[in-house]
C-alpha cells in the first residue's frame, strides 16, 4: 500500500512542478528580463508601457482583420480602458506606465490595420542602443523620455505629411514647460534624445508615405 502512495506521491510531484515552473516563468516579464532594450525598460516606465501597449494593439488589431471585423475606435475596447494593462509596481510610475500603453496600443492598432511591420521591437532597440543597464526606473530619465517622444512624434508628423527626407536625429533638448535643462540634469537630456528618436517614427510612418523617404540610419 504504502509503495503505490509513493508512486502517486512521485507522479503527483512530477506533474505540479513542471506546472509551477511555467507559471513562474510566466510571471517574469521578459522586457526587463531578457530583451536587448531592457536597459530602457527598466530606466522608463513610459517606454515599458508603450511596449506592452504596442503588443496588445497590434494583437487585437490583427484579430479584428483575422475575423472581418472592420476598424474598430480603440478607445470603444475593453482592454485598452483596462486600469491594470499588465501593470507591477517594480515597473515604476503606474499613471506613466497606464498612459503609455495606451500611446502605444492606438499606434501599434494604427500600424497593423495598415499592414506595417511591428516594428516597436526593433525601435525600442535603437532606442535603447549604448544605454548602460540599470535595475531601477530613474525619473528625469523618464520625463526626458516621454517628452521627447511627443516632440518627436510631431516632428515625424510634419515631416511625413511635407513628404521630408527621413530625418530622426533629435533636436536641442528642451525641458516641457520651459526652464533650464539642467535643472533636471543629464539623465533627462538622455532620455529625450532617445524618446525623440523613437516618436519620431511614430508620427512619420502614420503619415500614407512612401517608405523611400527614409534615408538609411547611421
Amino acid at each position: 500500500m504504502w509503495r503505490s502512495r509513493l508512486a502517486f506521491g512521485l507522479l503527483l510531484l512530477t506533474l505540479l512542478i513542471p506546472a509551477a515552473l511555467t507559471t513562474a516563468q510566466n510571471s517574469i516579464d521578459r522586457h526587463i528580463a531578457e530583451d536587448k532594450a531592457r536597459s530602457l525598460y527598466l530606466r522608463s516606465a513610459f517606454a515599458h508601457g508603450y511596449i506592452h501597449g504596442y503588443e496588445d494593439g497590434f494583437h487585437f488589431a490583427d484579430l479584428d482583420v483575422q475575423m472581418g471585423r472592420g476598424p474598430r475606435d480603440p478607445e470603444t475596447l475593453k482592454e485598452l480602458r483596462s486600469s491594470k494593462c499588465g501593470y507591477r509596481p517594480e515597473f515604476g510610475n503606474k499613471e506613466v506606465f497606464r498612459h503609455a500603453y495606451r500611446e502605444g496600443f492606438r499606434v501599434a492598432y494604427a500600424d497593423a490595420l495598415a499592414g506595417r511591420e511591428f516594428r516597436a521591437i526593433d525601435e525600442g532597440r535603437v532606442a535603447a542602443a549604448g544605454l548602460e543597464h540599470s535595475s531601477t526606473a530613474n525619473p528625469n530619465f523618464d520625463s526626458g523620455f516621454s517628452s521627447g517622444y511627443f516632440a518627436g512624434r510631431t516632428r515625424g508628423l510634419r515631416d511625413g505629411r511635407a513628404r521630408a527626407t527621413w530625418e530622426e536625429h533629435a533636436p536641442a533638448c528642451e525641458v516641457q514647460g520651459g526652464g533650464p535643462q539642467g535643472s533636471l540634469g543629464t539623465e533627462y537630456c538622455e532620455g529625450f534624445r532617445r524618446g525623440n528618436t523613437f516618436g519620431y517614427s511614430d508620427g512619420y510612418l502614420n503619415q500614407a508615405v512612401d517608405a523611400r523617404t527614409r534615408t538609411a540610419r547611421k
